[in-house]
């Protein structure tokens, strides 16, 4: 009788440890996917950034053209009075 109650008890010790193993198992198993999940949001997030830094780069040389296109409408402005100046007949009395 008191072998049987050894193995009755060394019966409940291994199926606790086994659904302990399924239990950590199934953890290991979530852990993994988060980690998938982790993985591919920072791929994205890569592709994403990738995709932002040539678009600055084309906003940036739009800006450099506007501010170059910007530099010679002011020179243009500048220079009419001084061609007015030039091209003005004198008044004659």
């Amino acid at each position: 009788m008191m072998g049987l109650l050894g193995i009755t008890d060394i019966q409940l010790s291994l199926r606790q440890l086994i659904n302990a193993i399924n239990k950590l198992a199934e953890a290991q198993t979530r852990s993994v996917n988060a980690m998938q999940g982790i993985a591919e949001g920072e791929a994205r997030i890569t592709e994403m950034l990738g995709k932002v830094t040539d678009m600055l780069a084309k906003i940036n040389e739009m800006i450099m053209d506007l501010a170059e296109t910007l530099s010679r409408t002011i020179d243009m402005v500048d220079s009419l009075p001084r061609a007015r100046r030039g091209s003005a007949a004198p008044l004659s009395n």
